[in-house]
């Protein structure tokens, strides 16, 4: 799973270094009573013609601010999911071509996001109000204006503002929002809004975190989605299937309302056998039941938003929520909707798309679809496990799928946040946690408030990642003391170098020791240190992890690999494959290791057999020993268990569980996406071998069921590419290496150097 090779250095296009905010005398503000969506009003006046206004803000849940009645930006629920106690994001906006001479207003609405959820009983236990910051929906912001004369003028948060209720009854990340249209106030962040009703703010105290400005790409909106149909099932209800699983929201259009009417929205992965919508795999936190999620907690918490209708024409886009869905069911509409009445709308965080992958194989090709459209599900301000059930970023999920998401996007900025979530939830000991930001969560970890070893490598693996593949000597050596405290963490509370408590291969389907990846895993955060200390130039400390590394390595072989069997453990797929991706199992011992995993493929009919990282260590062992061919073979079965039986049940989106649920597991869960990577490495054969792809080794794959494949990314000299396609007349390869960088071609009779010079080298080979 921990693949020790350089990658690729790629600028972040998505996340630019905002200068730090002078606050000057802004000051926290709130609305001074409960209030789910307050609205706060700032009227101000130009006097001048402006050279520049910029308008720094950050309100906490989530907010959208506006002036003069227009959205600043065209971000979702910023300014994103951190520790509040720790970091509070904000951000920086150019508001010059919205301001105007004379009169104009201020507006922010605000949301309860992460900052203020409802106190359910997660689980029927877990209350994660006990573990985040919490408190009631607050802002605070800076506008400045500069006059062409060189006046300066400063509009902040303070007292002058003015707050009311909003139309938002409600909101709340997992349990939806409730939007009253009687309620809504068209101008009420204009000049033209009424002064009415607005009572004065109150000043209240910071959430306690260091204002930062927003690392993180911002959650924005997606191409629109029209229904493929509109069915009415029954009891005043219609159900509109958007084609595919995806994550966002809808915007919903009634063109004559009833006032006071009431309209439930509902949303979920999957049918029943009726045709009558399935919400049961999106449930949030397993609440299924009477009391289960706590006092005032519905009995199932599904995922829903509510209109409540004002006369004639509504038009509801719910706000400070979101969810994961293919279905959404309308119950107490007026008339019969249609295709423009309906319109869904995906939200995601904003990465540039970095690379693309397609091959002759159709199963491989839609397997890749599967992959692409869960990741960007599951991108919102955490790398999350689900868009719906529980939308936390847990750690072993990122440590599984990372590489896969660098190949397809650019994750510079995003991973420098999550390695921020981390390093601000650990502990004063050095544990991690399971999730980050932290929540309550703590399974088989070493102590128990942290998460299991597999998890908590996600702090050593991504700032190995983001050094290989974007060179940021800086970041990582900022951050390399808290990888330090992780891995010393692990060595004290495991003195004989066996790390028992362990999730292990969740999701495997064989029996699992979890000694053996525990142990495994200790050993590949020794490695992964020992690489970051000699690329920051810590030499002293590259050699004390080198010799820890050898010590654990000694003792997992000693305690789980029989020398005359070839026999890791319980011998299953995942025991051997891990033990060879992380390198546990020395090179020179893998030959009969190898021939066993392939006797325990064959058993298993050239099925898979593993969970998280024994997937993904399975394909990459396979390949690298030669027989990519029967790693494709288990990546096309289309019969249980594997990626083809999901599109046989007709998957849009990647499971949580290779088994077909309708009750439980997650219909939108990247855990399994590891694949996509060894597409663009072992099918394609597009991969870096020197830091920030300076060096580029092109491999045709050439498995015998696959004809043709091809594979681009875009490095920091340029595009890479490689097209291979195999016909009666022989192999026939297109590559295509940047400027200015080294590439090797290595094919079946043997390797031949490239390289591109102040142009890309575009190369074409015949191979009879």
């Amino acid at each position: 799973m921990i693949r020790l090779v350089a990658v690729v250095l790629l600028l972040s296009l998505t996340a630019a270094a905002q200068p730090k905010a002078d606050w000057g005398a802004a000051h926290w503000i709130g609305a001074g009573k409960a209030n789910s969506g307050p609205l706060f009003r700032k009227p101000f006046q130009v006097k001048g013609a402006v050279r520049q206004a910029t308008l720094e803000i950050t309100g906490l849940g989530c907010y959208e601010a506006s002036i003069n009645g227009g959205q600043v930006g065209d971000n979702f629920l910023d300014p994103g999911w951190t520790d509040y106690r720790k970091t509070i994001p904000y951000n920086g906006f150019d508001v010059t071509a919205m301001i105007r001479p004379g009169a104009n207003v201020l507006g922010v609405e605000l949301g309860n996001g992460w900052y203020n959820l409802a106190p359910l009983r997660m689980w029927g236990h877990l209350s994660m109000r006990d573990y985040l910051a919490t408190g009631e929906p607050r802002l605070i912001a800076h506008l400045q204006i500069i006059y062409k004369d060189g006046r300066k003028e400063n509009i902040v948060s303070d007292a002058s503002w003015v707050t009311k209720e909003g139309p938002l009854v409600s909101n709340d990340v997992y349990l939806g929002s409730v939007f009253d249209a009687r309620r809504q106030d068209l101008h009420w962040n204009t000049p033209a809004g009424q002064q009415r009703g607005w009572r004065p703010v109150v000043l209240v105290d910071a959430p306690g975190g260091e204002l930062k400005p927003m690392v993180q790409p911002p959650m924005t909106r997606g191409s629109l989605m029209s229904p493929v149909s509109i069915r009415p099932v029954g009891g005043n209800r219609f159900i509109a299937d958007m084609g595919v699983n995806f994550t966002g929201t809808i915007m919903l259009t009634v063109p004559q309302g009833r006032k006071g009417e009431h309209i439930r929205i509902r949303y979920g992965e999957l049918l029943y056998p009726d045709g009558s919508l399935n919400g049961m795999t999106s449930v949030a936190g397993q609440i299924k039941g009477r009391g289960v999620g706590g006092p005032g907690a519905p009995d199932t918490v599904f995922q829903q938003d509510e209109l409540i209708c004002d006369t004639g024409l509504n038009v509801f886009m719910p706000k400070f929520a979101f969810h994961g869905f293919r279905y959404v069911e309308l119950q107490g509409y007026p008339g019969v909707p249609t295709n423009i009445d309906i319109i869904g709308i995906p939200l995601h965080a904003n990465v540039a798309q970095a690379g693309n992958f397609y091959c002759s194989d159709t199963t491989l090709n839609q397997i890749q679809q599967l992959c692409v459209r869960t990741f960007l599900n599951n991108l919102s301000s955490v790398q999350s496990d689900c868009p719906h059930r529980e939308k936390l970023g847990y750690g072993g999920d990122i440590v599984a799928t990372c590489r896969s998401m660098i190949y397809n996007f650019d994750m510079h900025a995003f991973y420098k946040k999550v390695v921020e979530d981390y390093t601000d939830a650990q502990q004063s000991d050095g544990g991690l946690p399971e999730t980050a930001p932290y929540v309550g969560i703590a399974d088989g970890g070493q102590t128990p408030t942290t998460g299991p070893i597999g998890w908590g490598t996600v702090l050593p693996d991504l700032l190995w990642q983001i050094y290989l593949n974007y060179g940021d000597t800086a970041f990582v050596a900022a951050n390399y003391e808290k990888a330090k405290a992780w891995v010393h963490f692990i060595d004290v509370h495991a003195p004989d170098h066996i790390v028992t408590p362990d999730i292990s291969d969740h999701e495997s389907l064989d029996p699992q020791e979890p000694a053996i990846t525990g142990t495994a895993f200790f050993y590949a955060n020794a490695r992964l240190m020992e690489l970051l200390a000699a690329s920051l130039g810590y030499e002293n400390d590259a050699a004390l992890y080198a010799t820890l590394a050898d010590t654990i390595q000694q003792i997992w072989l000693r305690n789980f690999y029989d020398s005359t069997t070839g026999f890791v453990g319980h011998h299953t797929q995942a025991d051997q494959a891990i033990a060879m991706a992380f390198g546990v199992l020395p090179a020179d011992k893998q030959k009969m290791a190898v021939k066993v995993l392939l006797e325990e493929i064959e058993k298993a009919d050239f099925h898979l057999r593993t969970g998280i990282f024994g997937t993904s260590s399975l394909l990459e062992i396979l390949s690298r020993e030669g027989y990519t061919d029967v790693a494709v073979r288990i990546a096309q079965q289309r019969s249980f268990p594997g990626w083809g039986y999901m599109l046989e049940r007709g998957a849009t989106t990647l499971w949580e569980h290779w088994e077909y649920s309708d009750n439980t597991f997650s219909h939108d869960h990247p855990m399994f996406g590891s694949i996509s990577a060894w597409f663009y490495r072992y099918v394609a054969g597009i991969r870096p071998a020197g830091l920030g792809w300076s060096t580029i080794e092109f491999e045709p794959g050439l498995p015998h069921q696959i004809d043709a494949a091809e594979a681009s990314y875009y490095t920091p000299n340029g595009p890479a590419a490689i097209q291979w396609k195999r016909d009666e007349t022989g192999l026939h390869v297109d590559v295509t290496v940047p400027p200015y960088t080294k590439a090797v071609l290595i094919l079946p009779k043997g390797r031949m150097p490239l390289a591109g010079d102040a142009a890309p080298g575009k190369f074409h080979f015949d191979v009879k």
